[in-house]
């Protein structure tokens, strides 16, 4: 199986994705299941209730949180989290797979946005600094925010 990346939940779940295949673990990475779909990945998020949903080459499958099965649907949510990063305990940011990025609290199973930013670009990366900062990257470049998403600026790169 290959592995292109992972998302971590913070109900314990974690996802391992790649080109046919994705795992699946709920107790945090200590041990794995192996979904075969047969079909080409497309795209892999998580909405704010916690379902995953997977694109593939022709199906879009759903698996909600305390659920054994997948179940084809027609679409993935527009507002569905292709990146998904743990900011702090209780804080996780996301990037949504239409535009954007959010800054959520966890509440319970559910996720409640805090703040919301970037709405007109498509979010292409998303990292997490050592002190806390977001760096979202897309295709015309580099963006941080130190403030919780509050405020956004553009990261320079000298000499370019």
């Amino acid at each position: 199986y290959s592995v292109w990346d992972m998302i971590f939940l913070p109900d314990g779940r974690a996802l391992a994705f790649g080109h046919q295949d994705l795992l699946l673990s709920g107790d945090g990475g200590k041990t794995w299941e192996r979904k075969r779909f047969g079909q080409p990945f497309k795209a892999l998020a998580v909405d704010s209730t916690g379902t995953v949903h997977t694109r593939r080459l022709m199906s879009t499958f759903t698996l909600r949180p305390g659920a054994k099965e997948w179940a084809e649907t027609s679409e993935m949510p527009l507002d569905a989290y292709v990146f998904f990063r743990p900011a702090r305990p209780g804080v996780w940011v996301g990037a949504r797979q239409d535009s954007g990025v959010d800054v959520l609290a966890v509440q319970g199973a559910n996720f409640e946005v805090m703040q919301g930013g970037l709405a007109d670009k498509r979010i292409t990366a998303l990292g997490i600094a050592g002190d806390g900062a977001v760096f979202a990257g897309f295709d015309e470049g580099l963006m941080v925010s130190r403030d919780d998403g509050l405020t956004w600026q553009s990261v320079g790169v000298p000499g370019e």
